[in-house]
């Protein structure tokens, strides 16, 4: 989990680092004389344009190699944009001084005829691509531009991601005739329906595999793990291993941290699908990773910190004992590649895999591994506070989803017998905020939509009771 969450969030960094090239060339693009032949320039008027340029390209350059403050690539990613258009707009003025009045007029005008053109072309485009995403919708001309003229207002704006796509399909509402507007949500819902039920599969498939994965892990990988950590152990000063002590805590709380961060992103996620068993086997996977957090982040590890002065520790420490971990590298790399041969003839049950000989013998210890392997403390503990079902005395089997919830929530049940069973939700102190319901239920699953939009934001329990016992689950409000 926390592995994955780490390559995504780098993917999702390298993007918007592509993406902002991207930009960066457009607007580079959007005022350059150079680029335009008719405007005869002078060979001192090319000289200086061409200083200009430098100077624009060293300082784009040194935006992104100063070291940021932000530990949220997305934070980077706007203060980086914010930094590149005050350049933009230094690098205009100075090219607009370069030419004369008349030169300054022409470009202008071409700049004009420029975006006259590209505006065309992404007017076409939308048409193309609407009308293939939404086969049976065919839009007028005046209904793609003025499509077109609104999205653009909305870019100005600035909205949120999740606002913006709201907005765009009330632009679609708004432009549309019903007819049209009917087929679009038509098609979203077979899309959605249908990304969902794979979406469920392929999470069957890796749940059924994980649970297999876990036993292994902890049985085999982190004992064998633990003894050459024992080894390695009796060679760090009493000093080095005060600060490793030091940065597993702090290993602790970044783990603890961008994992709450996670599972909370996927509970509002998780409020637009449908598909009540889907959810469900999403709660088995929260459920798998918050229980085995500890043996997922010692076993197969992440990257360590979202702090650069925590990482440098770290590398120093594993510069400093690189002797010491190479010496016990052979009987660390036969417990990685056991535990590789092992968890492919788990995978082989639903995933096609490669033959071991054809891969076992890459498999190396990376610089990665060997810090993980310096950083690893079994008596660490990984187990957070998160929303998860808490039982009393009684027997009922039962949990709630989405979790945190701002608005409405599922609560599942079963009850073993019939009788009169109250359900009610309490604060931390035990105070009753409201009973959901009272009444008698026959014996077996049980299945309640739940209203929160009258409770603050906070810690609560649902607490049920009957002739069985008592049973709480703990749950949270976020709004």
């Amino acid at each position: 989990m926390k592995t994955s969450r780490y390559s995504s969030a780098l993917l999702l960094t390298l993007i918007l680092l592509v993406f902002s090239q991207t930009i960066i060339a457009q607007s580079w693009d959007n005022f350059n004389p150079l680029h335009v032949s008719e405007l005869e320039l002078s060979p001192e008027q090319n000289t200086q344009l061409q200083e200009i340029e430098k100077d624009h390209s060293a300082k784009i350059q040194a935006i992104y190699n100063t070291p940021s403050e932000e530990e949220n690539s997305k934070d980077r990613y706007k203060k980086i944009q914010e930094q590149i258009k005050l350049i933009n707009i230094e690098k205009e003025n100075a090219q607009k001084v370069i030419l004369t009045a008349n030169q300054l007029a022409q470009f202008e005008g071409y700049m004009m005829e420029k975006k006259a053109d590209q505006k065309g072309n992404a007017l076409a485009h939308q048409k193309e691509r609407i009308e293939n995403e939404y086969l049976g919708v065919f839009l007028t001309n005046e209904q793609n531009i003025i499509i077109y003229d609104k999205k653009k207002l909305l870019d100005k704006e600035k909205v949120e991601w999740k606002k913006k796509k709201e907005k765009i399909k009330e632009i679609y509402h708004e432009v549309m005739t019903e007819e049209q507007y009917a087929i679009m949500l038509q098609v979203d819902k077979e899309r959605k329906e249908a990304l969902e039920e794979k979406t469920l599969l392929e999470i069957k498939r890796g749940l059924s595999v994980a649970e297999e994965m876990m036993p292994l892990a902890e049985d085999f990988t982190l004992p064998k793990l633990i003894v050459l950590r024992n080894k390695l152990e009796a060679k760090i000063s009493d000093e080095d291993k005060r600060e490793l002590e030091d940065l597993r805590a702090l290993r602790v709380i970044s783990f603890n941290e961008v994992l709450t961060e996670g599972l909370e992103e996927m509970d509002a996620e998780l409020e637009v699908v449908d598909n009540p068993e889907l959810l469900r086997y999403i709660g088995f996977t929260k459920d798998l990773v918050v229980d085995h957090a500890s043996l997922i982040s010692n076993v197969w590890g992440f990257s360590f910190f979202n702090n650069d002065e925590n990482s440098k520790r770290l590398n120093n420490l594993s510069t400093k004992y690189q002797n010491e971990i190479d010496a016990l590298e052979d009987e660390l790399l036969f417990v990685i590649k056991e535990t590789a041969k092992k968890g492919a003839v788990i995978a082989s049950a639903e995933y096609p895999v490669p033959p071991v000989a054809l891969w076992i013998n890459k498999i190396k210890i990376d610089n990665e591994m060997k810090k993980l392997f310096l950083l690893l403390d079994p008596m660490s503990d990984f187990s957070i506070d998160l929303p998860s079902f808490e039982a009393g005395e009684g027997q009922h089997v039962a949990s709630t989803f989405p979790n945190p919830a701002s608005k409405n929530q599922t609560l599942e049940f079963y009850t073993q017998q019939d009788g009169k069973v109250t359900i009610e939700i309490i604060d931390e102190s035990g105070k009753v905020m409201k009973v959901i319901s009272s009444e008698n239920r026959m014996k077996g699953n049980q299945k309640l939509e739940v209203n929160l939009q009258d409770l603050n934001s906070q810690i609560y329990f649902y607490r049920i009771s009957s002739d069985e016992g008592m049973t709480l689950i703990k749950f949270s409000v976020v709004k």
